[in-house]
């Protein structure tokens, strides 16, 4: 099955790249850098942080929920196509993890 990345994923992608880009303990921290975030203690429990986007965050997510189609049309390439090629991937990578261990 071909993954779809919605709108509300992007938090999590962008959040995981600024991660391995970074090698931040905190994505968070980073994006709150980066101006995409606000970040705020909970009053009632000080270990829990509220993140919300700001309104360059929310301007990117918006960006970014056109990206999926653009690149199927990019693709030229057919659903069921794509569903082989993710599972081609998905196979390669597997094999590749396996061979590293």
């Amino acid at each position: 099955m071909v993954r779809v990345v919605a709108a509300a994923q992007v938090e999590r992608i962008l959040s995981g790249a600024t991660a391995t880009a970074s090698g931040s303990e905190s994505p968070s921290a980073d994006l709150e850098a980066n101006g995409l975030v606000t970040r705020q203690r909970d009053v009632a429990d000080e270990r829990r942080v509220h993140v919300t986007l700001s309104a360059a965050g929310r301007k990117l997510k918006a960006r970014a929920a056109n990206v999926p189609a653009c690149l199927l049309a990019a693709s030229e390439c057919s659903i069921d196509e794509l569903v082989g090629l993710t599972r081609q991937l998905q196979s390669l990578r597997d094999r590749i993890r396996a061979a590293a261990a």
